[in-house]
């Protein structure tokens, strides 16, 4: 995994610079392999910067998986959601074991969203005098 680091950093500022998107995903994978996340994300972001939009959806999977080993489920599902996007297959294990929850949370906090904006649209106040004793609630 050094070697690779040590490639990679050489094929930056050399003849690769044209393709360093590349350079950046291998070297974060090394980085990876050597338990160096967040190294390992930094290249990814970059890599993704440089990356042709065709090739995007590799980056944004391998962030996803590296965010998932440090703990942030979150942004490596938003990741996967982005990689999918662009058309890239992301691993369908890994996405049911962390991220289907994350589907159907969105999916909640979109219905609820959209019944507050309905109610509070159209003005329904919910009245309420003192806990615990509710006096009028109308929804």
């Amino acid at each position: 995994a050094y070697e690779v680091i040590k490639i990679t950093c050489s094929m930056l500022s050399g003849k690769w610079k044209n393709d360093n998107y590349l350079a950046y995903y291998k070297r974060a994978m090394a980085r990876a392999y050597l338990k160096h996340y967040v190294q390992s994300i930094n290249d990814l972001d970059k890599g993704i910067e440089f990356a042709p939009n065709n090739k995007k959806g590799l980056g944004y999977n391998n962030r996803g998986i590296l965010k998932i080993n440090i703990n942030n489920v979150i942004d490596g599902c938003i990741d996967f959601k982005k990689a999918t996007s662009l058309g890239y297959e992301i691993d369908e294990s890994i996405y049911i074991k962390y991220c289907m929850w994350f589907d159907k949370h969105l999916i909640f906090q979109k219905i609820i969203f959209d019944y507050c904006s309905i109610k509070f649209s159209t003005k329904i106040i919910i009245y309420v005098e003192k806990l615990p004793d509710l006096n009028e609630i109308y929804i």
